[in-house]
């Protein structure tokens, strides 16, 4: 990982659609700068953002142009800031899913009920 620091948790315990669904908004904190880049290889920084909501208004207005194949990195804060506002424990239980997953692949019935199946089996795969 580049000496990069993994930070177990994140700001919605799932995928969202908008930045506006987080943890992070709902305590106010800055979502600015924010790093985005394409697949064209452009990138790109907005600072100054005013809130949560103009920023998801500009990186939604880019994503056409970008042939919506665009990453974006927001509320890039201190580590303390983090610990306090994040949902801890999200990669850990993505890996314990996916081992429970891979044990259980072979008799469906064995896995607990009432999961979406075919999002795990998804999620798993990719991430074998």
């Amino acid at each position: 990982m580049n000496d990069a620091v993994v930070i177990d948790g994140d700001p919605a315990g799932r995928a969202v659609p908008e930045i506006i669904h987080s943890s992070y908004a709902i305590a106010g904190l800055p979502s600015g700068p924010i790093f985005a880049a394409n697949a064209l290889g452009e990138t790109m920084t907005l600072e100054n953002v005013k809130d949560d909501q103009r920023a998801e208004e500009v990186m939604r207005a880019l994503a056409p142009t970008s042939h919506n194949d665009f990453a974006v990195i927001d509320h890039v804060l201190p580590a303390k800031t983090l610990r306090s506002t994040i949902l801890p424990g999200t990669l850990s239980n993505a890996r314990r899913l996916a081992r429970i997953w891979r044990v259980a692949r072979p008799d469906p019935a064995s896995f607990p009920a009432g999961l979406p199946l075919r999002r795990i089996e998804r999620f798993c795969s990719k991430a074998a």
